[in-house]
């Protein structure tokens, strides 16, 4: 092991855990014949990674009256990541560049909102202020995984 001769080679599974059986003899000069081999199991800890990015769950246009609001949900937008063990509740949005309406707290709309969760939008924090025509209209977007509550 050392040497670099032993390596292991996940299967790039969701698991975080797996192990191999082995059975090691001695060699050289102080070796006898009737050592016995020995035998174990090696255990592997796996870290996880985010290999995967996240998927768009929701694919159905926003529909908001001309110069009205609404309140964003997972209804309207939503994400999901494929990997294993990952709450998509904790995904994070950051919006910019919104020439058509802004972000803001629902419960105070003079409050801009510029990055929030997938949980704030199922509890119904975000709402869309629309303040000019909505055709062709840009939103940029960025989600991540880490999150700072707004």
């Amino acid at each position: 092991m050392r040497r670099g001769r032993v390596r292991y080679r996940h299967d790039d599974s969701e698991s975080t855990n797996d192990s191999f059986r082995f059975s090691a003899t001695l060699r050289g000069p102080s070796r006898r014949d009737d050592d016995p081999p020995v035998t174990g199991t090696f255990a592997v800890g796996i870290s996880p990674r985010n290999d995967n990015a996240p998927r768009r769950a929701v694919d159905a246009p926003l529909y908001v009256v001309d110069g009205g609001g609404r309140r964003l949900g997972v209804d309207a937008v939503a994400f999901t990541d494929p990997d294993a063990d990952f709450d998509s509740a904790l995904l994070d949005y950051e919006w910019r560049d919104i020439g058509n309406g802004r972000l803001v707290l629902t419960d105070n709309r003079a409050l801009p909102v510029y990055s929030f969760s997938q949980r704030e939008l199922a509890d119904g924090v975000v709402y869309f202020q629309v303040n000019g025509a909505l055709l062709h209209q840009i939103i940029t977007r960025r989600y991540t995984h880490t999150h700072t509550p707004v």
